[in-house]
């Protein structure tokens, strides 16, 4: 974790769907996006977000997979995705455009949604430990 801010642009999404591919997420989001979309449960949940990665896995995993055999994995991503625009005040989306999304690219759906949350659990937590000099700086 580097010690700058990105700056939140507040009332949008800070990636678009199409970043799914940037990020280092790629790979867990289409071969495991049951562990992105417990992740971003957990950090949704954290209300003194610090340090320690969230857990992978978790009842939300296990209920995605669940509802995969069904066919209706896309659930998860729907609820998640509205309570985060909820949260965050993300304007330009509603429950359809949830549904069609979730539904249509569920995996770039799981990890913009990670990437929101996290990027903005980051900012918390660097605004908590505020300022770090850097190390290698000289200092006079």
């Amino acid at each position: 974790m580097s010690n700058e801010i990105t700056p939140i642009k507040p009332g949008k999404w800070q990636d678009d769907i199409w970043g799914c591919c940037t990020g280092g997420y790629f790979w867990k989001g289409f071969c495991c996006p049951c562990l992105l979309l417990n992740q971003t449960h957990e950090v949704l949940e954290d209300q003194v977000p610090d340090d320690k990665e969230p857990d992978e896995c978790g009842i939300v995993a296990m209920g995605w997979c669940l509802l995969t055999g069904a066919g209706c994995c896309f659930v998860f991503g729907c609820l998640q995705r509205k309570r985060i625009r909820v949260k965050h005040k993300i304007e330009g989306g509603n429950t359809c455009s949830d549904f069609c999304i979730n539904g249509c690219l569920p995996c770039c759906a799981i990890i913009q949604q990670y990437k929101e949350v996290d990027l903005r659990r980051q900012e918390q937590i660097m605004i908590k430990k505020g300022y770090q000099p850097n190390p290698d700086m000289p200092h006079r």
